[in-house]
């Protein structure tokens, strides 16, 4: 199969529908002129969670299911352990293409849902701290601005107060003129 990529499961189990393949690969060192093994570990989709470490299989690319996951398994070339009769089936490609697109129109319906109910949508990511920190940053920016408010009217009292007993010039009152 062309695009196809083999190699062996060293991690399953471990995460949800999820298994790291080894892929054996060579890297050529040009001072010493000569190919070293330089595996390379690729995170691959695991639907039915039918993989066991040891096994060889056949993997293709796919569409991206998370962050490091972009592979997933075509089928299982050799099996370690329990026979491929006693697993759940590796799912063919246009299985995977029929459960997607039926759990992409279930997201749709209950979007729909929301949105005729009227119901927002949670925010994505960490909008929460964030708005919780932008939050607590203007209650600090508006009580400084109360407290230089404060300190001009206690400015303008006492400047006031000082002229009305004549220990105070025009000048100082109004403000610096120099500056």
């Amino acid at each position: 199969m062309p695009g196809s990529i083999a190699g062996v499961v060293v991690s399953a189990g471990k995460m949800m529908k999820t298994v790291k393949v080894r892929i054996a690969q060579q890297a050529y060192n040009s001072h010493i002129r000569k190919h070293f093994p330089a595996p390379t570990n690729l995170l691959v989709s695991d639907p039915r969670s039918s993989l066991r470490e040891g096994d060889i299989v056949q993997l293709a690319s796919g569409w991206r299911t998370s962050k490091h996951v972009r592979h997933v398994v075509t089928s299982i070339i050799a099996p370690f352990g329990p026979p491929i009769e006693q697993r759940p089936p590796v799912p063919t490609e246009e299985e995977r293409v029929t459960e997607r697109e039926a759990k992409q129109a279930r997201k749709k319906e209950r979007r729909e849902a929301r949105r005729v109910e009227g119901v927002q949508p949670p925010p994505k990511g960490k909008v929460g701290p964030i708005q919780e920190r932008a939050r607590e940053g203007k209650n600090r920016a508006l009580w400084r601005f109360d407290k230089a408010m404060e300190n001009e009217e206690d400015v303008q009292r006492t400047s006031e107060r000082l002229e009305g007993e004549g220990r105070i010039g025009e000048e100082v009152a109004k403000g610096f003129v120099g500056r």
